[in-house]
């Protein structure tokens, strides 16, 4: 009887023991639930901290699409003026023609060669696959004659085959 005795004994301190340690897990978990002690024992952000976070980074996103548009905006309205003066230009008549080039990298050559000179080339394409390099437009023939003829007193990057287009034979798109 005495080690019947005994043994529950034993059981019954280590039943005691098993309890408290039970009962210590379970007021640790319930406290994982805690934001004190998710700030301060687990080191994790708070809930203000993450809702702060979460402000500074839309606040960044919404800047950063913010500038994107302006920036795009601002492409649409050079591309915009760009149409529009090649617009203006194209409704002159007459066209001081440079050079009229199969190869289209050629003539963006030479716009390059008359825009780094301070002009404002346009390119017009032929029906026939041509792209043609003008340098300058007129509404009066006399006016395009003038400029044609003092490209080619005036300037070393004129070629010599230089000639007066008239829009209203329609041969470009």
């Amino acid at each position: 009887m005495t080690l019947v005795f005994n043994l529950l004994k034993q059981t019954t301190f280590d039943m005691k023991k098993l309890i408290y340690i039970a009962l210590s897990l379970t007021m640790l978990l319930s406290l994982n639930s805690c934001e004190w002690f998710n700030t301060a024992i687990l080191g994790k952000p708070s809930k203000a901290e993450i809702a702060r976070r979460i402000k500074v980074e839309n606040a960044r996103k919404d800047s950063i699409a913010r500038v994107e548009q302006e920036r795009l905006a601002e492409i649409e309205r050079q591309k915009q003026e760009e149409l529009e003066r090649e617009e203006a230009l194209r409704n002159q008549r007459y066209h001081v023609i440079f050079g009229c080039f199969k190869v289209p990298s050629n003539a963006d050559r030479m716009v390059s060669r008359l825009e780094s000179n301070g002009h404002s080339p346009i390119i017009l394409h032929f029906t026939n696959g041509f792209s043609c390099v003008s340098a300058q437009s007129f509404s009066d023939i006399h006016a395009a004659f003038n400029a044609m003829n003092g490209f080619m007193r005036t300037t070393n990057y004129c070629p010599e085959d230089v000639w007066v287009y008239d829009a209203n034979f329609g041969l470009h798109r």
